[in-house]
Formats: structure tokens, sequence, C-alpha cells
């Protein structure tokens, strides 16, 4: 009989461990978890931010390209021929 509560203690001893390192797993799990929920809206804004920057650039490529090849065209038209005609 000795023997056997000598086990009981043993085994209770080390449930309590497994439980406390089970615990201690849990709390840092929710922790990551907490955190990653945090990256991931901070990556849904930047995205957002970065899908408005890309469109802005479009414009503002798109508008320079026009100014360019409307400018491209008067200079074209302002050169003077030297031809000789």
């Amino acid at each position: 009989m000795a023997k056997d509560s000598i086990s009981l203690r043993s085994l209770s001893k080390t449930l309590n461990r497994v439980e406390s390192r089970l615990q201690a797993l849990e709390t840092r799990f929710q922790d990551l978890d907490a955190s990653l929920q945090k990256l991931a809206q901070k990556f849904e804004v930047q995205a957002a931010l970065l899908e408005e920057e890309k469109s802005q650039d479009a414009v503002w490529t798109s508008a320079l390209e026009d100014r360019w090849a409307a400018g491209k065209g008067q200079h074209q038209l302002s050169v003077p021929c030297t031809c000789g005609w």
C-alpha cells in the first residue's frame, strides 16, 4: 500500500506539472494569437494604402504621358525646317 501511495503522489505531482505547463502554453498561444490579429490588421491597412498609392500613381503616369505626348507634338511643330525647302 505504501508503494501505491508513493506512486499516486508522484503521479499527482507529474499531472500538476503537466497542467501548469499546458496553462502556460495556452496563455502563450493566446498572446501569439492576439499579436497575429494585430499584425493582420496592420497588413490589411497597409495593403489598402498601397492599392490607393498604386491607383494614384496610375493617374499621375497617365497625366504625365498625355502631357509629354502633347508637348512632343508641339515641339515637332515648332522646330524650324533645316531641309532647305
